[in-house]
């Protein structure tokens, strides 16, 4: 780690999210609060725009 270079997103923890977590819309089909996610007419699918977590 002391060999590398600082860069301005080693603190941006959305960009880190993004880039580790790729496809990390489906954790939402695992959290009660967001019950119904996976159905692309809920509005909570339409606030968030989650990949499609039907199938």
């Amino acid at each position: 780690m002391a060999g590398l270079d600082e860069d301005r997103r080693d603190f941006d923890w959305d960009w880190c999210s993004d880039v580790l977590f790729e496809d990390h819309d489906v954790l939402m089909l695992f959290d009660a609060s967001l019950d119904g996610v996976e159905d692309s007419g809920s509005e909570i699918n339409q606030a968030l725009g989650p990949a499609n977590l039907a199938h």
